[in-house]
């Protein structure tokens, strides 16, 4: 068929000359640069025909006529003239490739309109002039509703579209084709922006200071897990502000009563207000230390100077101070284990000097559990530097004391009790109205409550040290006493304990301008033993729960609101003659007549361990903290469980 031929029975123009030069023209001219028209070596405009569809895929048959389809659905248009659809029969298979199987940028160069494939268009297709067949209203309303999505779309991903930017898709701005590609290429160009995103590391994304206090949410144990996964997560998670907070999450105790109880001991919890220490250290430190708690695992280490039984004991974190039946005070220094200081009779250094000369053999250390550490300070000859007697002194045995962080009471069997500057340790004032022997003290910031052999407490001012107030009602020795606030629990050898209300004010004097002080306790609660008297008593740092021991050899816990027994602890074998309660760490420390130490936990009662063989006679006092039990005997000797012997980082935890 010639070009003439073809031009008579279409009735459109047969060359590309023919075609108008309008914008949907041209927007047309760029649909059919996207058809691929394949004849053999060469392009002609006769239309192609097939020989055979046996040898060829149905879907290059389909996608000509939905081509032809869509050209005689636009046959209505005014710009538009449809051409006869040609015979499948007809035409040669691989006639089409669409747009999908083509690269659109590799026929698209920016800046100008891309060159058609044809060398010259065949006179079988049909020409445009106006509208493309997939025009209408409806049609670019929709389409421009969608380029305006995908806009949107774009500036959301920061992606740009070179084809609309650039100046060549401004005139196909309405072309179903060129907003399908685009769709694709945002969709793709996201999928791809989505897949770097998920490998990202997201602490580049947040600053340094956000992502430490990420960090710093985390237990030690996620801690550990996160510094295995890169070199950056584990410099992050040794920052010092991450395991400080991991460090006060689990070791920092919050403070339950005011005013807080005497301290014993150290809190293991360094310097708080030093953000520069080495907190991961101190944390594996305390894990250690904790662990040997549970392991029983301490190495003991007794103290030798006293010459008779050593009744009390308290300690901070450098110094542990002893008092004894030789009617002396002893300093020893927690590190070294050597006496610093000895206060007391003016006999003390000669006594001292005698005992060395001729030991008691009954003070022998026992054979210590296997695989247990064991020290021993030696005696030695008395250092005479160390001896001070000062203007007041006890005449009879030491056989209470306590202290904080200005002053030191004791009190004695000669009736007495003697406040001292623990800076100097020179005597304040002294204490007198008990009829017979001082057995306990207790006191905060204001008030001093003493108990007595004479089954009375007295109530002292802390100021003037004037007697306030005796509190009579017990029936028997009133062998211990506690102070919390304006509570008071007193434990007596009748087998009761008592809880007192003190109801202590302190008052301005109008006419001397002086503080005048007054109490009015009474009594307002009873917790009875079972059958037997009570030798010790504490009291919770909150004034929830009482504990109380003795005769019976249990020790009992009480709800201090209802009198309600609460547990009982149940494996001494002789008179529990001690109780301590470290509340920080819930451990109850007991010493017995039956030679032992034992450790309970506070929440349950339940026994922790047993130290029944580091020493052959009495445990008459025993004291804890987060590190050591500190306890004395009726041997003339003090022993330390140091459970933090040799333990790296351990010193770190001394405030």
């Amino acid at each position: 068929m010639t070009q003439s031929a073809a031009s008579s029975t279409t009735g459109l123009g047969a060359t590309r000359d023919h075609v108008p030069k309008t914008s949907l023209g041209r927007g047309f001219k760029k649909m059919k640069s996207m058809l691929m028209i394949k004849s053999g070596p060469s392009y002609s405009n006769e239309p192609p025909t097939f020989e055979t569809a046996a040898n060829q895929p149905d879907y290059h048959q389909m996608r000509i006529q939905t081509y032809y389809q869509a050209a005689q659905s636009s046959s209505s248009s005014r710009h538009f003239q449809r051409a006869p659809t040609p015979d499948p029969a007809t035409v040669m298979p691989g006639a089409y490739m669409l747009n999908q199987e083509m690269n659109l940028e590799d026929s698209i160069h920016y800046g100008e309109r891309a060159p058609s494939p044809f060398p010259e268009t065949p006179s079988w297709l049909p020409h445009l002039d106006l509208d493309p067949p997939f025009g209408g209203a409806a049609a670019r309303a929709a389409a421009a509703s969608a380029n305006h999505r995908m806009k949107m779309e774009r500036k959301d991903s920061n992606l740009t579209n070179p084809p609309l930017d650039r100046g060549y898709g401004r005139e196909n701005r309405e072309s179903g084709i060129i907003m399908s590609a685009e769709h694709s290429r945002v969709r793709d160009c996201r999928s791809r922006r989505e897949s770097r995103v998920e490998g990202k590391n997201p602490l580049d994304i947040l600053p340094p200071e956000i992502n430490a206090q990420i960090f710093s949410q985390l237990s030690a144990s996620s801690l550990c897990q996160m510094a295995q996964v890169s070199r950056q997560w584990e410099e992050l998670t040794m920052d010092p502000h991450v395991w400080r907070e991991a460090f006060k999450k689990r070791w920092q105790a919050a403070e339950r009563s005011n005013p807080l109880p005497l301290m014993v001991g150290g809190r293991g919890v360094g310097k708080p207000q030093n953000h520069g220490q080495e907190w991961a250290k101190m944390y594996k430190a305390r894990k250690q230390i904790e662990a040997n708690w549970k392991k029983g695992d301490a190495c003991a280490t007794y103290l030798n100077g006293h010459t008779d039984s050593v009744y009390c004991v308290q300690f901070d974190q450098d110094r542990i101070y002893t008092g004894s039946r030789d009617r002396t005070i002893r300093i020893w220094d927690i590190k070294t284990y050597k006496c610093v200081k000895v206060i007391g009779i003016p006999e003390a250094l000669s006594n001292d000097r005698l005992h060395r000369a001729h030991p008691n053999p009954n003070n022998a250390p026992p054979t210590p559990p296997v695989g247990a550490h064991v020290n021993s300070n030696p005696a030695g000859e008395p250092d005479p530097r160390i001896y001070y007697t000062p203007p007041l002194y006890h005449e009879a045995s030491i056989l209470c004391l306590q202290l904080d962080d200005e002053i030191a009471i004791t009190g004695s069997s000669d009736c007495t009790l003697i406040m001292w500057d623990i800076k100097t340790w020179k005597p304040i004032r002294k204490l007198a109205h008990h009829t017979a022997g001082v057995l306990d003290v207790a006191f905060d910031k204001d008030k001093i409550v003493s108990c007595s052999k004479d089954s009375t407490l007295c109530v002292w001012d802390r100021q003037s040290g004037r007697l306030l107030q005796k509190l009579a009602g017990h029936h028997g020795p009133v062998n211990a006493v506690q102070l919390r606030g304006q509570l008071v629990v007193s434990a007596s050898g009748e087998g009761c304990a008592r809880l007192w209300n003190l109801d202590f004010q302190r008052k301005l004097n109008p006419f001397t301008g002086d503080f005048e002080c007054s109490s009015d306790a009474k009594c307002i609660k009873e917790f009875w033993s079972k059958e037997r008297g009570l030798a010790c008593v504490e009291f919770s740092d909150d004034g929830k729960y009482i504990l109380a021991g003795g005769n019976d050899m249990i020790i009992f816990k009480f709800d201090a609101r209802t009198a309600d027994q609460i547990c009982q602890m149940r494996g001494h074998e002789n008179l529990v003659r001690s109780l301590y309660l470290d509340e920080a760490n819930g451990r109850v420390i007991s010493g017995s007549y039956d030679s032992s130490i034992r450790v309970w936990d506070f929440e349950t009662g339940h026994e922790l361990m047993n130290h029944p063989a580091f020493t052959n006679s009495w445990m008459l006092s025993a004291k804890s903290d987060f590190r050591r039990i500190v306890a004395t005997s009726q041997d003339s000797r003090a022993m330390v469980l140091d459970f933090g012997w040799g333990v790296e980082g351990a010193d770190l935890l001394n405030a």
